[in-house]
């Protein structure tokens, strides 16, 4: 089972009901008449199991079936290191998506992704330059993490995963035809948004010239197999990592100069298990997307690049980054709100 530190045992225990989120990872780098561009996208669903929890969002939107959704998405241009992004919540647009029935499939408001035909559509209206791509599968779909739906739904697991670890994208920014690749995930989790809240969690995913695939992430809490990572060779097999397995290490910090957020900007990897060692750095320092919505993140997601050595030969590759920090007095204020409102209604509803 997930383990967390104290402070946010206790947060989990006493101040938030049970929870369930579903989150879809997409990360790209596109090459086409403009130059080079990184297209993300990541929507956060946050389902409350108890109907009475929905009460909370009387007090900061209206009702909207037991669940918000946040959606980011960020157009950056790698060469001019211009980063541009838009983001939703789904009080205010209409949302549609259940991991469990459609995995890869989603919309908020214009916002699509819909697999059809093993082909992945994304569309994303950016102003001006609106975003539309087909992926294309040249991996398998992978199990990452958890159980089956069975043993999830029975409580006996408490996450359950799957990605595509490599995608051939082609489609256009606004009238420019594009290509490049790209990696696809979406997740079920009884991870408890106050967790996500108050703690840093660092995730990193590398694509290499090789044909094989890296994940590790830094967080505060890990999944049923101790995993802190995986590994996918050229022929697709699929190996779980564990913290004890590798090292990463914080080579290079950089502060944000409108929310003081401090991230972690280059890294080194060490992995004995896999014969690796790597240095991964972040393609510009300001990547950090601040949500500008009263319960939207502060996150940082951006694009960057890793050069290595995996069992004697030399490696380089593409590294997505997603990670986040401590969120803003208000966020926590509004939820706190949402504590006591839930606890009241408990007691005396």
């Amino acid at each position: 089972m997930r383990k967390t530190i104290k402070k946010n045992h206790v947060n989990q225990k006493l101040l938030w009901p049970n929870v369930e989120i579903e989150w879809w990872y997409f990360f790209s780098l596109v090459d086409g008449p403009g130059g080079r561009y990184g297209i993300i996208m990541m929507l956060v669903k946050q389902i409350w199991e108890d109907s009475k929890v929905r009460g909370i969002h009387s007090l900061i939107g209206k009702y909207h079936g037991g669940f918000m959704v946040h959606g980011y998405a960020a157009l950056i241009d790698m060469q001019s290191q211009r980063y541009r992004y838009i983001e939703e919540t789904s009080p205010f647009k209409k949302f549609s998506g259940d991991i469990f029935m459609r995995p890869f499939t989603a919309s908020l408001g214009d916002w699509q992704s819909e697999l059809l035909n093993d082909v992945i559509q994304i569309q994303l209206p950016f102003p001006e330059t609106p975003v539309k791509l087909d992926a294309f599968p040249l991996k398998e779909k992978t199990k990452i993490l958890g159980g089956t739906k069975e043993e999830y739904v029975a409580k006996r697991a408490d996450s359950i995963g799957w990605a595509y670890p490599r995608l051939k994208l082609s489609g256009g920014i606004g009238a420019d035809a594009y290509e490049g690749e790209g990696y696809y995930e979406c997740v079920r989790s009884r991870l408890n948004p106050r967790n996500l809240m108050d703690l840093s969690y660092t995730w990193i995913y590398c694509l290499f010239d090789d044909n094989t695939e890296l994940l590790v992430f830094v967080a505060p809490w890990e999944y049923e197999e101790k995993m802190k990572g995986f590994f996918i060779d050229a022929d697709g097999k699929f190996e779980h990592l564990s913290a004890e397995d590798y090292t990463l290490e914080e080579s290079s910090l950089w502060q944000s100069p409108r929310t003081s957020a401090t991230y972690p900007v280059a890294w080194e990897f060490e992995c004995k298990k896999l014969g690796m060692s790597c240095a991964l750095k972040a393609s510009f320092p300001d990547q950090e997307l601040e949500g500008k919505k009263i319960l939207s993140g502060r996150v940082w997601l951006g694009i960057g690049a890793v050069v290595g050595i995996r069992n004697k030969k030399s490696i380089k590759g593409v590294i997505y980054v997603g990670m986040s920090r401590e969120q803003r007095f208000l966020h926590k204020m509004v939820l706190s709100a949402g504590d006591i409102w839930f606890r009241n209604i408990k007691k005396h509803g």
